[in-house]
């Protein structure tokens, strides 16, 4: 379970949580109230329970995890994509700006989880816009 903040255009944050099994709750005033996504927007609502993520810095970027899946956003989570690993996720890091212990620099990785020997090929990408790392390799959330 995760609680994932960044902030949004109204000077608050926006929250947003995988909070029961299969769903993911949002807010976008700070807590103040919880709704859903808009039609249009790009939930990540097949993360659920069990997954994981988190917030980068103040760069409105986050990323969530479910098993080999994992979910993007580049805009404080309001809409997400999509994309899948060729194993479960095991943890995530990226690499930050220089003097910055938040603020995203572009290149994220994801640590699989995979049998001895087991050979991962390829990079994962999503399936809409951004990108994460995977098969051991790196990608930035900015393309």
């Amino acid at each position: 379970l995760s609680a994932i903040l960044s902030p949004n255009e109204q000077g608050s944050r926006s929250l947003v949580v995988n909070l029961w099994d299969w769903n993911v709750g949002a807010s976008w005033d700070d807590g103040a109230t919880w709704a859903g996504w808009a039609k249009g927007e790009a939930s990540p609502g097949s993360c659920g329970e069990g997954g994981g993520g988190q917030g980068m810095g103040r760069s409105r970027k986050a990323i969530m995890f479910h098993r080999n899946h994992f979910y993007n956003s580049s805009d404080g989570g309001r809409n997400w994509a999509r994309g899948n690993l060729p194993a479960p996720m095991g943890a995530f890091v990226y690499v930050r700006q220089p003097g910055s212990r938040t603020e995203p620099a572009g290149a994220c990785f994801a640590l699989f989880s995979a049998p001895a020997g087991q050979v991962l090929r390829g990079r994962s990408r999503s399936s809409a816009g951004g990108a994460a790392g995977g098969g051991g390799g790196a990608s930035s959330p900015d393309r």
